[in-house]
């Protein structure tokens, strides 16, 4: 396709004026000289002579503690530590299964402190740490089981142990 000679000529203004390389102003005929400014007398040599001992630090002290302001009302007498309640005999390490909706569920905790949960069709899922907890539950956590209606917190189960046998305890 062929340009005309009036817009090439429009297209090339257009550039000139876009990029400002068409503006009025002129470029300075040589860049500025800059001149000496007179400076002041060089100082002296030092008067004493530097010392090859380092001088002592100062001693920290001690910030004062701040004085409470006074108030109207009396302070607390200190409460007493509540008396533990009863703790639950632990779980001993073994295995406990579980006849559920969907079938058998297997609960392998180890003296180790790992433990097994094996699903319906099998599959385990390992997983580290499982405690008794104060109610008497087996709290076994985290696993990739975080799919079942009784898993929360990214795999935690809570499990009622009864002889042999255990059941899913409810989300806490």
């Amino acid at each position: 396709m062929k340009m005309q000679n009036g817009g090439l000529l429009a297209l090339l203004a257009a550039a000139l004026l876009l990029c400002g390389c068409a503006g009025a102003q002129k470029a300075p005929a040589a860049a500025p000289v800059p001149t000496a400014a007179p400076t002041a007398e060089p100082t002296t040599a030092p008067t004493a002579e530097p010392t090859a001992v380092p001088t002592a630090a100062p001693a920290p002290t001690e910030a004062p503690t701040p004085t409470p302001e006074p108030t109207s009302e009396p302070t607390p007498a200190p409460t007493e530590t509540p008396e533990p309640g009863p703790t639950a005999t632990p779980v001993a390490p073994g295995t406990y299964v579980w006849n559920g909706p969907e079938g058998k569920w297997t609960v392998q905790l180890r003296a180790d402190g790992l433990f097994t949960l094996t699903d319906p069709s099998g599959a385990p899922h390992t997983g580290e740490g499982w405690t008794t907890e104060p109610d008497g539950t087996v709290l076994c956590g985290p696993t990739d089981i975080y799919y079942e209606s009784f898993a929360f917190d990214g795999g935690c189960s809570r499990w009622t142990v009864q002889g042999q046998s255990c059941a899913p305890a409810e989300r806490p």
